[in-house]
């Protein structure tokens, strides 16, 4: 969580660097941050035309206590063209998600980001 931070670090291959929040979305749980240095964009696509069964990776760093540092990679299917009660801003993934992935990036099978990965559940 981000929200209130008065300092924020990302852990890199190159080290840990500073980092500022631009933009924080409380609803959906996710911050966008700005930091200096050459990093490498994931290139971002529309969503419209993932189908059901379509092949998507996530690659995140799920507890990294016991995990270590290293990013791992998960594959799965879209499994489902809506969320929970049918929301459409949501896809079912069979992909296999710990916490420390969510706010990651959901990839198509081209690289390119698709969706955001998010924790979300139903009260």
């Amino acid at each position: 969580m981000v929200k209130g931070a008065s300092r924020i670090k990302l852990v890199t291959s190159a080290g840990v660097i500073a980092a500022t929040v631009v933009k924080v979305d409380v609803a959906n749980d996710l911050a966008l941050l700005r930091t200096e240095g050459k990093f490498i964009r994931l290139p971002i696509a529309t969503s419209r035309p993932v189908r059901l069964g379509n092949t998507v990776a996530t690659v995140g760093f799920p507890n990294i206590g016991l995990q270590g540092f290293a990013p791992k990679l998960a594959k799965g299917e879209i499994a489902a063209l809506s969320g929970a009660q049918d929301d459409p801003r949501y896809f079912q993934i069979s992909v296999p998600v710990q916490p420390g992935n969510s706010g990651g990036a959901l990839v198509d099978a081209h690289g390119n980001v698709v969706g955001v990965v998010s924790a979300n559940s139903i009260q």
